[in-house]
């Protein structure tokens, strides 16, 4: 099994963060993994804009920068201008009200360094891309998602159709609300409240 070493640099010390990353290149380490936190999505501070672009100006290899910010969409801008290509960006789809915004956005201005020829070979490479960051231990975590989704036992929403009963749901402290077997995540700013839950075609829809 081949194994990729990626840093944790929410642990540097900051206070020569340059002999940080110099470390850690000699010892082998294959990216660097910033966590960005706003003390509002998550409880805890941890690294900012300006840390990630000093060591993306410090270093050649890539960063995994994750983000847990409340509306990335708001922000994202920010990080992608310090980026480079074959750095990741990672949201939490739970932060944003409509998180295919702010994915559409990382599309559009962070996908100009890929080469690829055609649609297809644009779908392979995300798709390698998706099983070799999926297939890595999380730092976050500290699982594999591929194994994690495994126990999660999802099953898929069966209605075609726009149910008429209403069904409420009252969101939990981890941001979860219970639907047909399955947990769905729902922004932080609804915990502890109730929310209207309508099957969709393949959709779950939760009203406030």
């Amino acid at each position: 099994m081949q194994f990729e070493l990626m840093a944790s640099m929410m642990c540097a010390n900051y206070g020569n963060l340059e002999q940080e990353v110099r470390d850690l290149e000699a010892g082998g380490i294959d990216s660097f993994h910033i966590d960005i936190m706003d003390g509002r999505f998550v409880a805890n501070f941890a690294m900012s804009l300006n840390d990630m672009s000093y060591i993306a100006k410090a270093t050649s290899k890539p960063l995994d920068v994750h983000l847990m910010i409340e509306h990335p969409n708001n922000r994202v801008g920010l990080f992608l201008k310090n980026l480079r290509p074959g750095d990741t960006v990672y949201i939490h789809p739970e932060a944003e009200y409509h998180p295919s915004t702010t994915l559409q956005f990382v599309r559009n201005n962070f996908m100009v360094g890929i080469k690829y020829n055609s649609l297809a070979d644009l779908n392979g490479q995300a798709l390698a891309w998706c099983n070799k960051v999926n297939g890595k231990v999380h730092a976050t975590t500290n699982e594999i998602p591929f194994e994690r989704l495994k126990k999660e036992g999802l099953s898929p929403l069966t209605c075609e159709y726009i149910i008429d009963k209403i069904n409420l749901r009252r969101v939990q402290k981890d941001c979860l609300i219970s639907y047909a077997g399955n947990q769905y995540s729902v922004p932080a700013e609804y915990v502890g409240k109730d929310v209207a839950v309508v099957a969709l075609d393949s959709m779950l829809a939760a009203y406030y």
